[in-house]
């Protein structure tokens, strides 16, 4: 909608024509059309809204506008009872869109409260809800202890929760590592060497892997300090107990009862 303004400094006849054939619809109309209005000239500072109103009136009355006049085209009072009727005209419209994405947005939002559970706001709610919490935790503490994955979906959100799991791969890893690197001494074997069926030593790496980065909280209570075991020595373990065993003899004596006659204090001394 076009708004044309100071109709009173159209003098020519020409112009005022121009101007009327725009009100008209007869050039360059646009879809909402025209209205024409008169405002105060710049030296009225000293007239009221009400003298205003008289003015554009009395001006409107005219001619050659007094030939608009009674479309409702001219006049600030005119132009806003047009702009009351397209912003009712739009709200119409508008209004089921607006209605639609408020219930959207509404629905939305009870979800998200929804998820966050019941009221806590009094000191009552909040113990009652960190006790439920407690409880929940221990309830999955539990399980996770007792392998009862089944019984709570977080198993299958989280399965690094799966503590008791984690636990057995730990003693195998810890099972693992003593079996390769636990003795001071080789065993050797009819080949002569026990690393037939072992890696070289150093070669890999064996540790568990604790996703601290997932669990910054445990950082104060999980230590995983790498510990590197010593390689074992060449020596002859059968050597090394002979020789522990030549160094640590004593008398070694036992007893043993003759069982064919009760009453007889007979003794068997038995040297090894």
């Amino acid at each position: 909608m076009g708004v044309l303004t100071k109709p009173d400094l159209a003098i020519e006849r020409a112009t005022q024509n121009a101007v009327l054939d725009l009100v008209l619809g007869k050039r360059n109309d646009l879809r909402l059309g025209y209205c024409v209005i008169k405002n105060r000239h710049a030296d009225d500072g000293g007239s009221s809204l009400k003298e205003r109103h008289a003015q554009e009136k009395a001006f409107f009355m005219r001619e050659p506008w007094s030939s608009i006049s009674s479309m409702g085209r001219t006049g600030v009072d005119s132009l806003k009872q047009r702009l009351r009727e397209l912003l009712m005209d739009v709200s119409r419209r508008e209004f089921p869109k607006v209605k639609a994405e408020i219930g959207k947005k509404l629905n939305q939002f009870r979800e998200r409260l929804h998820l966050m559970g019941p009221s806590r706001s009094d000191p009552n709610a909040q113990r009652l809800y960190l006790g439920k919490m407690a409880s929940h935790f221990q309830k999955v503490a539990d399980f996770a202890l007792n392998a009862y994955y089944t019984d709570d979906p977080i198993f299958t959100e989280q399965p690094d929760l799966k503590l008791i799991t984690r636990i057995i791969e730990l003693n195998e890893v810890f099972s693992n590592v003593f079996w390769k690197r636990g003795h001071t001494r080789r065993f050797h074997t009819e080949t002569g060497n026990d690393d037939d069926e072992q890696k070289a030593w150093g070669e890999d790496e064996v540790g568990f892997n604790i996703l601290l980065d997932d669990y910054p909280e445990l950082q104060d209570i999980i230590f995983t300090d790498f510990f590197e075991c010593e390689e074992p020595s060449d020596e002859s373990l059968m050597d090394h107990i002979e020789e522990v065993f030549n160094g640590s003899r004593g008398p070694e004596l036992g007893t043993v009862s003759d069982l064919a006659s009760p009453q007889s204090s007979k003794v068997i001394t038995v040297g090894y």
